[in-house]
């Protein structure tokens, strides 16, 4: 189990703005996602077993709905970065969640200086900063996905998939819900299952 953490905010210089250097352009989708009735339908089961299995730390139960080819990519923020947010395949989670090593992440927003975390700490401060299983709003493919002003490019890079975001809208009154916080999982469809391909974390930036 794990106790949820407070928010803070810091101030920072460089933003994940679409001149980003890093900011990737909007692709083309071929389909229109599903509706969130239907999202809902088809992922709500598998989506809570995910989100239970992160809050219990379990790498090996959360690794069986990782996707067997594409692995799962972490992304920090919301503008989804395939050059440089980190793909996971499933047989490398629960290696990677004993090792004491560090991997780069991404970029921090604000400094743009690298994200080097051991995996145990990068879920700490990038994936269950809260305990994302009690989140007040639960939304399955929105159509508007952005809270803050990182664009979220998640349905550019996910086309084809279903989007689940377990969202907060704030927690210390004095920060006037800029402390918001949220979890998207991101699942893809092979054969007959919906499989996880992302974990992105969405927080307020500039």
């Amino acid at each position: 189990m794990i106790a949820a953490q407070s928010a803070g905010l810091s101030v920072v210089a460089k933003s994940r703005h679409p001149n980003h250097a890093h900011f990737v352009r909007k692709q083309s989708v071929d389909s229109k996602p599903l509706s969130p009735q239907e999202a809902e339908r088809i992922i709500a089961g598998r989506a809570r077993q995910v989100i239970l299995s992160l809050k219990a730390r379990n790498v090996s139960k959360l690794s069986s709905f990782v996707h067997p080819q594409k692995g799962v990519r972490f992304s920090p923020y919301a503008s989804v970065l395939p050059d440089e947010d980190r793909v996971v395949k499933k047989n490398q989670l629960a290696q990677m969640w004993a090792s004491k090593k560090r991997y780069k992440w991404g970029e921090y927003d604000g400094s743009g200086d690298p994200i080097w975390l051991t995996l145990q700490k990068y879920y700490g401060r990038f994936i269950f900063d809260h305990d994302f299983s009690r989140a007040k709003d639960i939304v399955y493919n929105p159509g508007s996905m952005s809270h803050g002003n990182t664009p979220n490019t998640i349905r550019e890079h996910y086309p084809q998939s279903i989007a689940v975001e377990y969202h907060f809208s704030g927690f210390d009154p004095k920060f006037d819900g800029m402390d918001w916080s949220s979890l998207w999982l991101v699942f893809e469809k092979r054969g007959s299952e919906w499989y996880l391909v992302g974990i992105v974390h969405d927080e307020w930036t500039i």
